[in-house]
């Protein structure tokens, strides 16, 4: 239950991300999904436990429509101007159609599973090393036009990994010294 979970992120001093799928897109003509966003929002903004609110999760990869995430933006804002909004997209796109999701968020990411196998295999960079992670960087740099702060989300697994056939690998103890999990 989520008022279990930010009575407990308050005690203990860690923040939590409110996530819920079916309301971070909200396509036009849909009062019931903007009235249950708005409940939400009224309803957690002002919890101690709160730290940010989670936007649609890769929407440019999924082909959801920029005003359906900007919809959700702009309600979370309105009823909520003191906590961020975080969209993380996938390592797929260009900057240019990747900047166009920048007004629906304060805080970008792109998630990137960079311990594969075979090596590089979730990057479509030419770098397939650890290293891919500072590139996907240097790229949000350029879709926020230095603009925005964003964070790298460095991914455990991912959904090309976990079939059958496939070989999931964690990272050695080197490479973990660069992350953060």
């Amino acid at each position: 239950e989520l008022d279990h979970i930010l009575d407990r992120s308050a005690q203990t001093g860690f923040l939590t991300a409110i996530s819920i799928p079916d309301l971070q897109a909200i396509g036009p003509n849909n009062p019931k999904k903007e009235e249950e966003l708005q409940r939400v929002v009224e309803r957690y903004r002002n919890n101690a436990g709160l730290g940010l609110w989670k936007a649609k999760d890769e929407p440019e990869w999924g082909k959801v429509p920029v005003p359906s995430v900007q919809r959700y933006y702009n309600i979370v804002h309105q009823l909520d101007p003191n906590h961020v909004v975080w969209l993380t997209q996938a390592p797929r796109g260009t900057v240019k159609s990747l900047r166009a999701y920048n007004a629906a968020y304060d805080l970008g990411a792109i998630d990137i599973y960079p311990i594969g196998y075979p090596p590089g295999t979730h990057s479509l960079l030419p770098n397939k090393d650890i290293s891919m992670v500072g590139d996907y960087a240097l790229e949000l740099e350029k879709i926020t036009e230095q603009k925005k702060p964003f964070v790298m989300v460095l991914q455990v697994c991912w959904s090309g990994v976990a079939k059958p056939g496939k070989t999931l690998r964690f990272p050695t103890f080197a490479q973990e010294r660069y992350m953060a999990f």
